[in-house]
């Protein structure tokens, strides 16, 4: 098994700062192109495309930091990409929605889960307080 060298490990943490900047671009773009800005802040599917952007760029930078402070953090850089690759893929749904067999689908994903909010408060706190415990006890 072929395993990279740090030349091709910065190779590829510049292009991901450098794509990550550029989508940036875009959503700033979009934010200026907006008719206004309560408009763009209130839209669901913009979080969806800030969060990873920003997630990646800080484990990027936490990466860079524990590289010279030799820290034991290394391990948030882990859960930074977890949760940005979580949302990416959340990202499917977005560019989903312009197939008309998927369309319908995700619209309906989106009125249930609507029409779910206070259960999926409840059923989230649910999964986090066991999910917090069986982390201490592991």
């Amino acid at each position: 098994m072929h395993m990279p060298t740090k030349i091709e490990g910065y190779l590829v943490k510049t292009l991901i700062v450098i794509l990550s900047f550029y989508f940036l671009g875009n959503e700033y773009l979009q934010l200026k192109h907006e008719t206004s800005t309560i408009k763009y802040i209130t839209s669901f599917w913009n979080y969806i495309d800030l969060i990873p952007l920003v997630l990646v760029l800080s484990a990027l930078t936490l990466s860079a930091w524990v590289q010279f402070a030799e820290s034991d953090i290394a391990h948030w850089q882990r859960y930074l990409n977890a949760v940005a690759s979580f949302f990416i893929w959340f990202k499917f749904l977005y560019f989903f929605r312009i197939f008309r067999t998927f369309g319908h689908l995700i619209k309906t994903i989106i009125e249930v889960i609507n029409d779910m909010k206070v259960f999926m408060v409840i059923l989230s706190m649910s999964i986090l307080a066991f999910s917090g415990t069986f982390f201490i006890l592991a």
